[in-house]
Protein backbone atom coordinates (compact mmCIF):
# COMPACT_ATOMS: atom_id res chain seq x y z
CA UNK A 1 0.00 0.00 0.00
CA UNK A 2 0.88 3.14 -0.80
CA UNK A 3 0.35 6.70 0.28
CA UNK A 4 0.02 9.49 -1.87
CA UNK A 5 -2.10 12.73 -3.31
CA UNK A 6 -4.06 12.09 0.26
CA UNK A 7 -5.09 9.01 -0.85
CA UNK A 8 -4.14 5.12 -0.12
CA UNK A 9 -3.48 2.98 -2.61
CA UNK A 10 -3.37 -0.79 -3.15
CA UNK A 11 -0.43 -1.91 -5.12
CA UNK A 12 0.36 -5.36 -4.94
CA UNK A 13 -1.60 -7.94 -2.80
CA UNK A 14 -1.29 -9.74 0.15
CA UNK A 15 1.29 -12.55 -0.56
CA UNK A 16 4.55 -14.45 0.58
CA UNK A 17 5.92 -13.73 -3.22
CA UNK A 18 8.64 -11.45 -2.16
CA UNK A 19 10.05 -10.98 -5.81
CA UNK A 20 6.71 -10.45 -6.70
CA UNK A 21 6.42 -7.18 -4.51
CA UNK A 22 9.50 -6.41 -5.05
CA UNK A 23 8.98 -5.98 -8.72
CA UNK A 24 5.75 -4.56 -8.29
CA UNK A 25 7.46 -1.69 -6.24
CA UNK A 26 10.08 -1.19 -8.50
CA UNK A 27 7.60 -0.33 -11.06
CA UNK A 28 6.00 2.52 -9.09
CA UNK A 29 6.94 5.79 -9.88
CA UNK A 30 6.95 6.89 -5.84
CA UNK A 31 4.96 9.10 -3.37
CA UNK A 32 4.07 12.08 -4.17
CA UNK A 33 1.80 15.06 -3.08
CA UNK A 34 0.29 14.89 0.62
CA UNK A 35 0.45 12.11 2.97
CA UNK A 36 -2.77 10.74 4.82
CA UNK A 37 -2.21 8.90 7.26
CA UNK A 38 -5.97 8.39 8.09
CA UNK A 39 -6.60 7.31 4.80
CA UNK A 40 -3.55 4.54 4.37
CA UNK A 41 -4.30 2.89 7.72
CA UNK A 42 -7.88 2.46 6.65
CA UNK A 43 -6.80 0.96 3.62
CA UNK A 44 -4.68 -1.35 5.82
CA UNK A 45 -7.39 -1.95 8.16
CA UNK A 46 -10.15 -3.25 5.42
CA UNK A 47 -7.27 -5.80 4.05
CA UNK A 48 -6.52 -7.30 7.08
CA UNK A 49 -10.18 -7.77 9.04
CA UNK A 50 -10.67 -10.47 6.92
CA UNK A 51 -7.56 -12.21 7.80
CA UNK A 52 -7.99 -15.81 9.69
CA UNK A 53 -7.78 -15.98 13.56
CA UNK A 54 -4.52 -18.23 13.49
CA UNK A 55 -2.28 -15.26 11.31
CA UNK A 56 -1.36 -12.42 13.62
CA UNK A 57 -2.14 -8.63 12.14
CA UNK A 58 0.70 -6.68 11.46
CA UNK A 59 1.18 -2.60 10.10
CA UNK A 60 4.87 -1.75 8.82
CA UNK A 61 4.76 2.24 8.41
CA UNK A 62 7.82 3.40 6.15
CA UNK A 63 7.28 7.09 6.33
CA UNK A 64 9.27 10.25 5.19
CA UNK A 65 5.92 12.63 5.43
CA UNK A 66 6.28 15.27 8.36
CA UNK A 67 2.66 15.74 8.00
CA UNK A 68 -0.17 14.03 7.81
CA UNK A 69 -3.17 15.79 6.00
CA UNK A 70 -6.70 13.73 7.56
CA UNK A 71 -10.48 13.53 6.15
CA UNK A 72 -11.15 12.64 9.91
CA UNK A 73 -10.15 12.63 13.39
CA UNK A 74 -7.09 10.34 13.90
CA UNK A 75 -8.84 8.55 16.64
CA UNK A 76 -10.86 7.03 14.80
CA UNK A 77 -8.71 4.51 12.79
CA UNK A 78 -6.59 3.97 16.10
CA UNK A 79 -9.82 2.74 17.43
CA UNK A 80 -10.66 0.16 14.82
CA UNK A 81 -6.75 -1.10 14.74
CA UNK A 82 -7.34 -1.84 18.60
CA UNK A 83 -10.91 -3.36 18.07
CA UNK A 84 -9.26 -5.53 14.85
CA UNK A 85 -6.27 -6.27 16.88
CA UNK A 86 -4.01 -4.51 14.12
CA UNK A 87 -0.33 -3.73 15.35
CA UNK A 88 1.29 -1.03 13.72
CA UNK A 89 4.69 0.16 13.98
CA UNK A 90 6.28 2.67 12.02
CA UNK A 91 10.37 3.70 10.70
CA UNK A 92 10.64 7.46 9.74
CA UNK A 93 12.69 8.29 7.26
CA UNK A 94 13.30 11.85 8.44
CA UNK A 95 12.38 13.36 12.08
CA UNK A 96 10.26 12.15 14.64
CA UNK A 97 6.45 12.68 14.19
CA UNK A 98 3.99 12.80 17.43
CA UNK A 99 1.60 11.13 15.70
CA UNK A 100 3.38 8.22 14.49
CA UNK A 101 4.45 7.48 17.65
CA UNK A 102 0.86 7.71 19.30
CA UNK A 103 0.06 4.86 16.51
CA UNK A 104 2.49 2.80 17.22
CA UNK A 105 2.02 2.93 20.67
CA UNK A 106 -1.98 2.21 20.70
CA UNK A 107 -1.82 -0.30 19.16
CA UNK A 108 1.15 -2.49 20.58
CA UNK A 109 3.98 -0.93 17.80
CA UNK A 110 7.14 0.23 17.94
CA UNK A 111 8.17 3.58 16.33
CA UNK A 112 11.88 4.31 15.38
CA UNK A 113 13.82 7.30 13.21
CA UNK A 114 16.08 5.94 10.97
CA UNK A 115 19.42 7.52 11.58
CA UNK A 116 21.69 6.04 8.25
CA UNK A 117 21.19 3.42 5.87
CA UNK A 118 22.85 0.74 7.61
CA UNK A 119 20.25 1.64 10.75
CA UNK A 120 17.54 1.65 8.52
CA UNK A 121 18.46 -1.90 7.23
CA UNK A 122 19.12 -2.69 10.62
CA UNK A 123 14.96 -2.13 11.51
CA UNK A 124 14.08 -3.54 8.08
CA UNK A 125 15.58 -7.01 10.26
CA UNK A 126 14.35 -6.20 12.98
CA UNK A 127 10.82 -6.48 11.45
CA UNK A 128 11.65 -9.21 9.46
CA UNK A 129 10.59 -11.45 12.60
CA UNK A 130 7.05 -12.60 12.93
CA UNK A 131 6.13 -12.31 16.22
CA UNK A 132 5.39 -15.27 18.66
CA UNK A 133 1.94 -16.96 19.28
CA UNK A 134 0.09 -15.37 21.85
CA UNK A 135 -2.86 -17.16 24.03
CA UNK A 136 -5.43 -15.50 22.34
CA UNK A 137 -4.45 -16.43 19.31
CA UNK A 138 -7.11 -19.36 18.21
CA UNK A 139 -5.33 -22.81 17.12
CA UNK A 140 -6.64 -23.39 13.50
CA UNK A 141 -5.55 -26.56 10.76
CA UNK A 142 -4.71 -25.00 7.92
CA UNK A 143 -4.37 -27.52 4.83
CA UNK A 144 -1.65 -26.99 2.37
CA UNK A 145 0.33 -28.94 -0.07
CA UNK A 146 3.92 -29.37 -0.76
CA UNK A 147 4.54 -29.64 -4.44
CA UNK A 148 7.62 -31.60 -6.01
CA UNK A 149 10.04 -29.83 -7.91
CA UNK A 150 9.94 -31.47 -11.12
CA UNK A 151 11.12 -32.01 -14.81
CA UNK A 152 9.01 -32.79 -17.67
CA UNK A 153 9.55 -33.14 -21.22
CA UNK A 154 6.87 -31.16 -22.27
CA UNK A 155 6.75 -26.75 -22.39
CA UNK A 156 4.19 -25.22 -20.18
CA UNK A 157 3.83 -21.53 -18.87
CA UNK A 158 3.86 -21.84 -14.83
CA UNK A 159 0.53 -19.99 -13.45
CA UNK A 160 2.63 -17.55 -11.67
CA UNK A 161 3.35 -15.21 -14.68
CA UNK A 162 0.85 -16.67 -17.15
CA UNK A 163 -1.08 -12.57 -16.56
CA UNK A 164 2.24 -10.89 -17.35
CA UNK A 165 3.32 -10.97 -20.97
CA UNK A 166 6.73 -9.67 -20.73
CA UNK A 167 7.59 -12.49 -17.83
CA UNK A 168 5.74 -15.35 -19.38
CA UNK A 169 8.73 -17.64 -20.69
CA UNK A 170 8.16 -21.85 -21.56
CA UNK A 171 10.05 -24.28 -19.05
CA UNK A 172 10.01 -27.90 -18.66
CA UNK A 173 10.62 -27.66 -14.89
CA UNK A 174 8.48 -26.26 -11.84
CA UNK A 175 6.63 -27.00 -8.73
CA UNK A 176 3.42 -29.11 -9.32
CA UNK A 177 0.44 -29.16 -6.94
CA UNK A 178 -0.29 -32.17 -6.10
CA UNK A 179 -4.31 -31.50 -6.49
CA UNK A 180 -4.83 -29.98 -9.48
CA UNK A 181 -1.38 -30.59 -11.50
CA UNK A 182 -0.44 -26.42 -11.77
CA UNK A 183 2.67 -25.82 -12.11
CA UNK A 184 4.40 -22.56 -10.31
CA UNK A 185 8.09 -21.47 -10.88
CA UNK A 186 8.06 -20.61 -7.01
CA UNK A 187 6.75 -21.21 -3.77
CA UNK A 188 5.20 -20.41 -1.01
CA UNK A 189 1.93 -19.72 -3.18
CA UNK A 190 -1.62 -19.96 -3.25
CA UNK A 191 -2.51 -22.23 -6.21
CA UNK A 192 -4.90 -20.04 -8.76
CA UNK A 193 -6.77 -23.06 -9.79
CA UNK A 194 -7.51 -24.73 -6.74
CA UNK A 195 -6.66 -22.27 -3.67
CA UNK A 196 -4.35 -24.92 -2.18
CA UNK A 197 -1.14 -23.07 0.18
CA UNK A 198 1.74 -24.36 -1.36
CA UNK A 199 5.13 -24.36 0.90
CA UNK A 200 8.26 -26.40 1.04
CA UNK A 201 8.92 -27.61 4.77
CA UNK A 202 11.93 -25.05 5.33
CA UNK A 203 8.80 -22.78 5.54
CA UNK A 204 7.17 -24.59 7.63
CA UNK A 205 9.93 -25.20 9.92
CA UNK A 206 10.95 -21.47 10.14
CA UNK A 207 7.44 -20.38 10.84
CA UNK A 208 7.29 -22.84 13.82
CA UNK A 209 10.80 -21.48 15.36
CA UNK A 210 9.34 -18.19 15.06
CA UNK A 211 6.19 -18.57 16.81
CA UNK A 212 7.22 -21.20 19.25
CA UNK A 213 10.61 -20.03 20.27
CA UNK A 214 12.82 -22.34 22.37
CA UNK A 215 12.97 -21.26 25.74
CA UNK A 216 16.24 -19.74 27.11
CA UNK A 217 18.96 -21.84 28.86
CA UNK A 218 19.84 -20.92 32.82
CA UNK A 219 23.20 -20.40 33.63
CA UNK A 220 24.87 -23.14 36.22
CA UNK A 221 27.94 -22.26 38.02
CA UNK A 222 30.42 -25.09 37.35
CA UNK A 223 32.34 -26.92 39.99
CA UNK A 224 34.88 -29.40 39.66
CA UNK A 225 34.26 -32.60 37.63
CA UNK A 226 30.91 -32.11 36.46
CA UNK A 227 30.94 -33.47 32.96
CA UNK A 228 30.71 -33.29 29.46
CA UNK A 229 28.64 -30.59 26.78
CA UNK A 230 25.47 -32.54 25.97
CA UNK A 231 26.18 -30.86 22.58
CA UNK A 232 29.48 -31.31 21.29
CA UNK A 233 30.82 -33.54 24.26
CA UNK A 234 33.66 -30.82 24.85
CA UNK A 235 34.78 -30.90 28.82
CA UNK A 236 32.88 -28.15 30.64
CA UNK A 237 35.70 -25.71 32.15
CA UNK A 238 35.63 -26.04 35.92
CA UNK A 239 36.61 -23.66 38.42
CA UNK A 240 35.87 -20.14 39.87
CA UNK A 241 33.25 -18.13 37.34
CA UNK A 242 33.28 -20.85 35.31
CA UNK A 243 29.64 -21.26 34.00
CA UNK A 244 27.46 -23.83 31.94
CA UNK A 245 24.13 -23.25 30.14
CA UNK A 246 21.08 -25.56 31.20
CA UNK A 247 17.88 -26.70 30.16
CA UNK A 248 14.89 -26.03 32.27
CA UNK A 249 13.07 -29.19 30.83
CA UNK A 250 15.84 -31.87 30.38
CA UNK A 251 18.44 -30.17 33.09
CA UNK A 252 20.85 -31.42 30.49
CA UNK A 253 24.02 -28.87 30.45
CA UNK A 254 25.43 -27.20 27.33
CA UNK A 255 28.82 -24.86 26.63
CA UNK A 256 28.49 -21.07 25.58
CA UNK A 257 28.87 -21.83 21.98
CA UNK A 258 26.77 -25.20 22.00
CA UNK A 259 24.01 -22.66 23.38
CA UNK A 260 24.20 -19.81 21.03
CA UNK A 261 24.02 -22.98 18.14
CA UNK A 262 21.39 -24.20 19.41
CA UNK A 263 19.17 -21.12 20.08
CA UNK A 264 20.36 -18.72 16.84
CA UNK A 265 20.79 -21.98 14.21
CA UNK A 266 18.65 -25.44 15.34
CA UNK A 267 15.98 -24.06 17.56
CA UNK A 268 15.81 -27.31 19.39
CA UNK A 269 17.29 -28.72 22.31
CA UNK A 270 18.86 -32.11 21.76
CA UNK A 271 18.92 -33.40 25.26
CA UNK A 272 15.03 -33.06 24.99
CA UNK A 273 15.31 -34.28 21.40
CA UNK A 274 17.55 -37.41 22.64
CA UNK A 275 14.77 -38.35 25.78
Amino acid sequence: IMGRNGKGYKVSELSSNINKHASIVQQQSGCEGQFSLFNTLQLAHKTLTGMPSYASREVLLIAGSLTSVDPRPIQEIITSMVEGNIRVSVIGLSASVQIFNRVAAATGGSYHVMLDEQHLQELLRFHCTPPTATPTMEPTLVKMGFPPHTSTGALAVCQCHVDEREKCELSTTGFTCPTCKSRYCEVPVECRLCSLTLVCAPHLARSYHHLFPLHLFKEVEMGMGEGRCTGCEGELTAGDGAVSYQCGECLKLFCYTCDLFIHDMLHHCPGCEGS
